[in-house]
């Protein structure tokens, strides 16, 4: 029983499709996708740490 050989692939860092070695995405599309994702993200961190340092203000001022 012979065994395939599987050619140098990595994936897709979106959706995870087999692609060169040399690329990170499959399309323009899937890069702007997770680009976006990853600033909506990086957004969302921002405003809870700043909640977080709000309620820890109005917890220092009330007590």
């Amino acid at each position: 029983m012979a065994a395939e050989r599987i050619v140098q692939h990595k994936h897709c860092i979106h959706c995870g499709r087999a692609i060169p070695t040399d690329k990170q995405y499959c399309s323009d599309k899937c890069e702007a996708d997770y680009s976006s994702i990853v600033k909506r993200k990086n957004l969302m961190l921002i405003i809870n740490y700043a909640m977080i340092g709000i309620f820890i203000l109005i917890l220092i001022f009330l007590i």
